[in-house]
């Protein structure tokens, strides 16, 4: 069960929500290093912008959510051009953790420069696969690395819909 936040209410009165930037400013300080009119928060380990309230941490996404649509979300959120600390509403959607998964970034250990494409360390081709409700997903094996994509690419666009990014 995911973290309940503070009530729309208190948010609000807490603090100041731009939907247009994203960014939330102190409206009351709630600590030390809080001042009125100063951004609130800071980023995380993981990339992501928190804000501290009462003692606790809440990712600043998830408080844009419940200060404009006044409810937790029921899925995570999803940044739609995949920049962690881009908080406007527009940026913000719920997605299943599937696609949201679908959405990230190439993983920093990729080697081929394609999302979902490896090379096969025996025979030298390109493989793509994905993994999709915790079952690995063979899609084919491919001569270059281009291919492969391509491959990977149509597979994930026909299964995720607006939720496909190649990025």
């Amino acid at each position: 069960m995911r973290k309940k936040h503070p009530l729309p209410d208190d948010l609000r009165e807490l603090l100041n929500y731009d939907p247009e930037t994203g960014l939330f400013t102190w409206k009351k300080p709630t600590g030390r290093r809080a001042k009125v009119g100063a951004r609130a928060g800071a980023k995380e380990g993981r990339g992501y912008r928190v804000i501290g309230i009462r003692g606790r941490n809440y990712k600043e996404h998830r408080l844009a959510w419940k200060w404009v649509y006044g409810v937790d979300p029921e899925e995570e959120i999803d940044h739609k051009n995949g920049v962690k600390t881009d908080n406007w509403i527009k940026n913000l959607r719920e997605a299943t953790s599937l696609q949201n998964k679908h959405n990230s970034s190439i993983c920093k250990h990729n080697k081929s420069g394609f999302k979902g494409v490896y090379k096969h360390s025996q025979n030298g081709n390109w493989v793509a696969n994905t993994t999709v409700n915790h079952k690995h997903i063979h899609i084919g094996v491919f001569k270059t690395p281009e291919e492969a994509s391509e491959a990977y690419n149509s597979f994930i666009k026909g299964l995720q819909g607006q939720f496909y990014t190649s990025r």
